[in-house]
Order: structure tokens, then sequence, then C-alpha cells
């Protein structure tokens, strides 16, 4: 027993030994000579701010099918104008339609609300598809028949609007001989003070419902029924005239933004560390709310021979820049400078556009190359050297 133990002290003091050896071993001998621990060169910084060139245009091939909201109304800003189209499935064959109403849960406004709220409802006569049907390909022939205007007067508690529909046009989307002609209704805005958004059939709660009565067999009470909406989207307009002074990203309409850097003063050697392309918002211009956050997403831009609104983007990746409450953010772009330094890639510039563009009206105002030097968009890089002298080996 003695004898084991000895040997399992002479282990351990072995091992000791090797390891303090190799802790003091300063060198790794597999290529350390060529590391100089002792001068890592020195980290460096620099402000480039945004060419002349940066503009903002409108990409019309919105698609907001998939959207969780609908929009109705208009606001003076900017000309913005919304309205939507609603289908509903309607399972019951030939079921005998006694009364018939829709009803439309409130999200938010966009603007101030007036207390009215008022839309003309059409008829829609062609057939759509939400997958596919945006501002850019939308024919003017799938409006039809006038069905009603629908006004209501509403508070702060009002957290949802119903309106009556016409009994034969909905018994029409029952019956096996006009089933077919079913696509729908469009909802065109009357008033132009503010906007309402309401869920839609991608909500998880509070979607479009359909409600029919029918007569029962045998008792005087009508059967109720109820149809989520199948189909629904928002059609978005707006006019955003050209204004050097600022850029513009709205959701829904859309409007992009065009960003580049002149980074050809780093040195190719140089390693990027931290690269963070800087912008600013004016508060007073945000739509609805400055307050709430809007994200921005930063693609680069792959080839320099396009036409507005074609530009094609590196869609592999992408960074955020997240705006809240303050009138400044950053995003970290580090890859990117990295690739276009080392001329693994040309550099085409940034194109920046709402993260949530098919989904609501959101819009924030950034500050252009024309606006002063506390403003306008930057990109702030640090970046390292190697020691002179591996430099001129």
């Amino acid at each position: 027993m003695k004898k084991m133990s000895l040997i399992k002290i002479l282990l351990l003091f072995f091992f000791t030994v090797i390891f303090i050896t190799c802790a003091k071993y300063k060198k790794n001998p597999v290529g350390s000579e060529f590391f100089d621990r002792d001068n890592m060169g020195k980290e460096k910084s620099c402000l480039i701010y945004a060419s002349a060139s940066d503009t903002f245009f409108k990409y019309t091939n919105i698609k907001t099918g998939h959207s969780t909201y609908l929009n109705i109304g208009a606001v003076p800003d900017h000309n913005i104008q919304a309205k939507s189209l609603i289908k509903f499935y309607t399972y019951l064959d030939s079921a005998q339609v006694d009364s018939a109403s829709l009803t439309l849960y409130i999200h938010r406004f966009y603007g101030t609300p007036t207390g009215t709220f008022s839309c003309s409802i059409y008829k829609i006569t062609q057939s759509w598809e939400e997958d596919s049907l945006n501002i850019e390909n939308y024919d003017g022939g799938l409006q039809g028949e006038f069905i009603k205007d629908f006004t209501v007067s509403f508070d702060d508690s009002v957290k949802s609007f119903t309106v009556s529909l016409p009994k034969t046009l909905v018994q029409s989307w029952f019956d096996s001989t006009t089933s077919d002609d079913n696509y729908g209704l469009m909802f065109i805005p009357n008033n132009f003070q503010f906007i309402t958004e309401f869920y839609s059939s991608e909500s998880d709660s509070n979607q479009p419902e359909l409600t029919i009565y029918v007569p029962a067999d045998t008792d005087t009470t009508d059967l109720k029924y109820n149809f989520p909406s199948s189909d629904d989207l928002f059609l978005a307009e707006g006019n955003f005239e050209s204004d050097t002074d600022f850029l513009y990203l709205t959701n829904g309409i859309a409007s992009r933004s065009l960003l580049f850097f002149d980074v050809s003063t780093i040195p190719e050697q140089a390693t990027i560390n931290r690269a963070l392309l800087n912008v600013y918002s004016d508060t007073t211009a945000a739509f609805p709310n400055w307050q709430d956050k809007y994200n921005i997403s930063v693609f680069k831009i792959s080839a320099d021979s396009w036409t507005v609104p074609l530009v094609p983007l590196d869609s592999s990746t992408y960074t955020i820049i997240a705006l809240d409450s303050t009138d400044s953010a950053s995003a970290n772009v580090t890859p990117y400078i990295q690739q276009w330094t080392l001329g693994m890639e040309e550099n085409y510039g940034f194109l920046l556009k709402g993260i949530n563009e098919n989904t609501n009206l959101d819009y924030r105002r950034l500050y252009s190359s024309k606006a002063d030097s506390s403003k306008k968009p930057s990109l702030k890089i640090f970046y390292s050297l190697p020691p002179e002298e591996n430099l001129n080996n």
C-alpha cells in the first residue's frame, strides 16, 4: 500500500514539473516565431459619411396578404390612403339567409380619429389571390357594384365595427348556381383624417367575421353561424415627393433608401474590428408615433447595374437597425466592410427597408447626406494594421 502511495506522489510531481515547464515556455514550436506578441500594431478609427448620391424610391411590389392587419382610411400627410379586400369561404350548402352582418375588430389608428369612421363597400367582380395581389398589379376592374356606405360614430371604448350586409348578396354566396361568383368585398375610405387598422384573418384572434342567421327547422329562433374571412389584404398608396434633405422608409406603400460609403481609404491589410452604420431619425415626422419601434433591415447591394426599383440585393444575410424612442440607432456591419476592404466583394452600397414593410403603414424619415455632420448617415469604423516591419516585408 505504501509502495502504491509513493508511486502516486512521484507521478503527481512529474506532471507538476511538466505543467510548470509548459507554462514558462512562451513559444509554441509550431510557427509562433511569426507572431510577435509584444508588437500587435495599433487600432485606428475613422468616420465616413454617406455619399451625396443617397436617395429613396418607391417599391410597389409589396404583398400584404399575410399581414395580421387590414387598413381602411386616409390621412393628409403624403396623401396616404388604404383600402382592403375581404373574402369569406361559405361552406353551408344552399342555406337560406335571413340576415347577415360583418364585424371588423380594431387594432389601432393612424392619425387622430375624429369620432366617425366612413367607407364605401363594393362587390368584387374578379378572382384575386392574397399571395400575389398588390398595388402594382391591381386592376381597377376588381371594383364592381356599389353595395352601401358605412358610417359609424365611436369613442375609445369601441373595439369593433359591425355592418349589415344585403341579404340577397350573401345569399348568392351560398347558392350553388352563383357561389362561384363570390369574390368578396372591397372597402374604400370616405374619410381623410385617419386610417383605422383592423385585425386580419392572419391574426391569432379577432379576425373579420361574417355572421348569418338562417331559419331553424322546428324552432322560431334563427340559427346563427359565424364565418372567419378566408382571404384578405390591404392596398396602400402614398406620395412621398423627392426630398434631398431626408430619406424615407415606409411600410405598406413602400419606400426604400440607398446609401453608399467610400471605404477605399482603409488599407487592404486592415482587420476591421468593428464597423457601425449610424442613422438619425426626424422624430417630428414619424408615423404613427416616433416612440413606437421601427425596425430597419440593411442589405448589401449585389450589382452596380440596375434600374430603380429593381435593386439587386444579397438576400443571404442582413442586419437590423432598431429605431425606438431615441432619434438615432446603429447596425453592426463589420463583416460587410471587411469583405469590401479585402476586395472579396465589390462595394455597391446598402439598401435600407422596413423589416415590416408588408405588414403595416408605419414610416420613418431619416436625415440624408445633406444634413449637418451630427445627423447625416455615417460609418464609424475601428480597424487594426499589422506592425510596420511586417507590412514592409
